[in-house]
Parts: structure tokens; C-alpha cells; sequence
């Protein structure tokens, strides 16, 4: 049997589960063999809708001659060989789910494997690269804290203790408004000998630019205003926290 037929009998559905799988490799070998079997599912395809376009019309011309000819040839005839064509083409969509489905099972257990193998190795390498730049909690050394006793907020410096790349990290102590416990919000620390405007501009906005300018096309208006928190820790050091005020306003009136 040729393959024309059994790619017409596969897009039919009327071949077994041993003669797909054997069709399907047939063609992985043929250099035009799932560019021909692709053309026969569009077929399969365009000849069902032509169908049920060519069914839906003989059946809207016979609607006025219902009741004088309820069993018209001409409507029998159109409306019965397509139908039975149609019928042996529903089987397409599941076919070619199936068909796909095993195309890249069979390719997978090709060559892309170890491709596909090479390239996760190479992406779990380097998480483990960037997971390996900062420490776990385990090996970070906790220093001494000390409360305000003004904001009731307290700033803990700690250090990160292993021989990778240094980090600074702080930790904010937070009271919850409703039963007084505290949250730990983490905060990059930046040693310097003092702070000034030029360093206060390097420092990203709450905000992002992107969001604000979203915001002005929404027809808000967003006014940020930036602050600094000293805190004193351990050691006679002092923290500065710098914190962002963001007021979003409707603006009434819109001119357009």
C-alpha cells in the first residue's frame, strides 16, 4: 500500500495503533513526509468546512419547499455524500493530536534530547551560580540591635560570614497595626561616609518610571516625595533608611 492511501486512512482515523505508529515513523524518515501528511489534515480540514458551509446553504434554499418536498433529491443527494465524507473526517482533530503528540515524542528521543539535556544542564549551572553568591541563613552572623524608642522600630546589621562576595544586609523591624507583632523587612545596607543628594538619586524610587507614567495615562496624578530615616545601631553606627511617600490623585477635568 502506497503512502498516499495510508496518510489518507490515518487523517480518516482507520488505522490501528500499530499502523499509525508505523506510518508516523515512515514518515520521520522521508525528507518530505510530515510536509505531505500536514497538507492532508488541511484538506481533511477545508473539505469539512466546506461541507458544513455546503450543508447549511442547500439547507436554508430547501427550507421554503419543506413542506412540499420534505425529500428532495437534489438536497438529499448534496446534503448525504457530503455528510458521509464529513463524518469519516471527524475523526481528523483527534488524530492529529495523537500525531503530534508522537512526532515529539519521537523527536525528543532523537538528537534534541541531548540538546534539550545540554541547555538544562548549562541553566541549573548557572542558578547554582547565582544561588551560590549569597549566603543561607545559616551562615549569617547577627549583631547586636537597638530600638527607637520614638517610631518603636528597631534596625538589626548583619553580615554575611563565608568567603564569596560580601553583602550587606538590614533588617527592619516593623509592628504590626492589629496585634503588635513584628515584621522583618529586609534592606540592603550601603556603607559610605554620609549621605547626599547625588546618592539619594542613585537610589530607585518605589515607584518605578514605567508605573508612574501608566498612571498619567490613566488620568492620575502621582506625587512622590523622598525622605530619610536615621536609625542608630551596635557600635555608635547609624543607619539611614531613605523612604519613599507616593500620592496617586484623580485628576478631574481631563483635558484631551
Amino acid at each position: 500500500m502506497n503512502d498516499i492511501t495510508q496518510i489518507d486512512r490515518l487523517v480518516d482515523g482507520e488505522l490501528s495503533e500499530q499502523e499509525r505508529e508505523e506510518t508516523l515513523r515512515r514518515l520521520d524518515v522521508q525528507p518530505d513526509g510530515w510536509r505531505r501528511c500536514a497538507l492532508a489534515f488541511l484538506e481533511a480540514q477545508v473539505w469539512r468546512e466546506s461541507a458544513h458551509a455546503l450543508g447549511e446553504t442547500a439547507h436554508s434554499r430547501a427550507v421554503p419547499r419543506v413542506a412540499a418536498a420534505p425529500q428532495s433529491v437534489g438536497t438529499a443527494s448534496v446534503d448525504g455524500g457530503v455528510t458521509d465524507r464529513s463524518r469519516r473526517r471527524s475523526w481528523s482533530a483527534a488524530v492529529l493530536a495523537a500525531s503530534i503528540a508522537l512526532a515529539f515524542a519521537l523527536g525528543f528521543a532523537g538528537g534534541d534530547r541531548w540538546r534539550y539535556a545540554r541547555d538544562s544542564s548549562a541553566t541549573r549551572d548557572n542558578v547554582n551560580v547565582v544561588n551560590n553568591a549569597l549566603p543561607v541563613p545559616s551562615e549569617i552572623d547577627t549583631s547586636a540591635s537597638d530600638t527607637n524608642g520614638d517610631g518603636g522600630l528597631a534596625a538589626t546589621a548583619r553580615t554575611v560570614g563565608y568567603d564569596g562576595p560580601r553583602v550587606r544586609v538590614g533588617f527592619l523591624e516593623v509592628p504590626d497595626a492589629g496585634d503588635g507583632t513584628l515584621s522583618h523587612l529586609p534592606v540592603k545596607v550601603v556603607e559610605g561616609p554620609g549621605v547626599d543628594e547625588s546618592w539619594l538619586e542613585h537610589v530607585p524610587p518605589a515607584l518605578p518610571e514605567e508605573y508612574v507614567e501608566l498612571l498619567r495615562q490613566q488620568g492620575y496624578e502621582v506625587q512622590q516625595q523622598r525622605e530619610i530615616v536615621p536609625f542608630d545601631v551596635a557600635g555608635n553606627q547609624q543607619v539611614v533608611l531613605p523612604v519613599d511617600r507616593v500620592k496617586i490623585v484623580p485628576v478631574s477635568d481631563t483635558v484631551y
